[in-house]
Protein backbone atom coordinates (compact mmCIF):
# COMPACT_ATOMS: atom_id res chain seq x y z
CA UNK A 1 0.00 0.00 0.00
CA UNK A 2 2.82 2.39 0.84
CA UNK A 3 4.61 1.69 -2.44
CA UNK A 4 1.43 2.65 -4.32
CA UNK A 5 1.39 6.01 -2.55
CA UNK A 6 5.06 6.59 -3.36
CA UNK A 7 4.52 5.61 -7.00
CA UNK A 8 1.48 7.90 -7.19
CA UNK A 9 3.45 10.78 -5.68
CA UNK A 10 6.41 10.36 -8.05
CA UNK A 11 4.59 9.21 -11.18
CA UNK A 12 1.00 10.42 -10.92
CA UNK A 13 -0.76 13.02 -13.00
CA UNK A 14 0.11 15.86 -10.61
CA UNK A 15 3.76 14.87 -10.71
CA UNK A 16 3.65 14.88 -14.53
CA UNK A 17 2.26 18.40 -14.44
CA UNK A 18 4.99 19.49 -12.05
CA UNK A 19 7.70 17.93 -14.22
CA UNK A 20 6.25 19.61 -17.29
CA UNK A 21 6.26 23.03 -15.60
CA UNK A 22 9.83 22.49 -14.33
CA UNK A 23 10.87 21.49 -17.86
CA UNK A 24 9.31 24.65 -19.32
CA UNK A 25 11.00 26.85 -16.71
CA UNK A 26 14.36 25.15 -17.26
CA UNK A 27 14.34 25.59 -21.04
CA UNK A 28 13.13 29.17 -20.57
CA UNK A 29 16.08 29.89 -18.31
CA UNK A 30 18.36 28.10 -20.77
CA UNK A 31 17.19 30.50 -23.47
CA UNK A 32 18.29 33.49 -21.42
CA UNK A 33 21.59 31.85 -20.51
CA UNK A 34 22.24 31.06 -24.17
CA UNK A 35 21.40 34.63 -25.16
CA UNK A 36 23.74 36.17 -22.57
CA UNK A 37 26.59 33.65 -22.33
CA UNK A 38 26.41 31.49 -25.44
CA UNK A 39 25.25 28.03 -26.40
CA UNK A 40 28.03 26.19 -24.60
CA UNK A 41 27.05 27.78 -21.28
CA UNK A 42 23.42 26.75 -21.68
CA UNK A 43 24.51 23.24 -22.65
CA UNK A 44 26.73 22.92 -19.59
CA UNK A 45 24.36 24.44 -17.03
CA UNK A 46 21.02 23.06 -18.22
CA UNK A 47 20.92 20.62 -21.10
CA UNK A 48 23.85 18.38 -20.15
CA UNK A 49 23.20 18.45 -16.42
CA UNK A 50 22.24 15.24 -14.62
CA UNK A 51 19.23 16.90 -12.96
CA UNK A 52 17.82 17.73 -16.40
CA UNK A 53 18.25 14.12 -17.51
CA UNK A 54 16.50 12.96 -14.35
CA UNK A 55 13.67 15.42 -14.98
CA UNK A 56 13.14 14.07 -18.50
CA UNK A 57 13.36 10.48 -17.26
CA UNK A 58 10.76 11.12 -14.56
CA UNK A 59 8.51 12.89 -17.06
CA UNK A 60 8.72 9.93 -19.45
CA UNK A 61 8.04 7.50 -16.61
CA UNK A 62 4.93 9.46 -15.60
CA UNK A 63 3.63 9.22 -19.16
CA UNK A 64 4.06 5.42 -19.20
CA UNK A 65 2.63 5.11 -15.68
CA UNK A 66 -0.47 7.08 -16.62
CA UNK A 67 -1.00 5.06 -19.82
CA UNK A 68 -1.03 1.91 -17.70
CA UNK A 69 -2.96 3.42 -14.78
CA UNK A 70 -5.78 4.76 -16.93
CA UNK A 71 -5.79 1.61 -19.13
CA UNK A 72 -5.85 3.57 -22.35
CA UNK A 73 -5.41 0.47 -24.52
CA UNK A 74 -8.16 -1.57 -22.84
CA UNK A 75 -10.58 1.36 -22.93
CA UNK A 76 -9.77 2.10 -26.58
CA UNK A 77 -8.71 5.69 -25.88
CA UNK A 78 -6.74 5.83 -29.09
CA UNK A 79 -6.42 9.62 -29.36
CA UNK A 80 -5.03 9.93 -25.83
CA UNK A 81 -2.78 6.93 -26.36
CA UNK A 82 -1.43 8.42 -29.59
CA UNK A 83 -0.77 11.76 -27.88
CA UNK A 84 1.03 10.20 -24.92
CA UNK A 85 2.88 7.78 -27.18
CA UNK A 86 4.15 10.67 -29.27
CA UNK A 87 5.61 12.27 -26.15
CA UNK A 88 7.43 9.02 -25.40
CA UNK A 89 8.77 8.90 -28.97
CA UNK A 90 10.01 12.51 -28.67
CA UNK A 91 11.73 11.76 -25.36
CA UNK A 92 13.28 8.58 -26.80
CA UNK A 93 14.54 10.56 -29.79
CA UNK A 94 16.04 13.16 -27.47
CA UNK A 95 17.77 10.40 -25.50
CA UNK A 96 19.15 8.80 -28.68
CA UNK A 97 20.41 12.15 -29.91
CA UNK A 98 22.02 12.85 -26.55
CA UNK A 99 23.85 9.54 -26.28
Amino acid sequence: MKSKKIAQALLGTRAAGLYFVLFAVAIGIATFIENDFGTSAAQKVIFKARWFELLLLLFGATIVFNIVQYRMVQQHKWALLLFHGSIIVILAGAALTRY
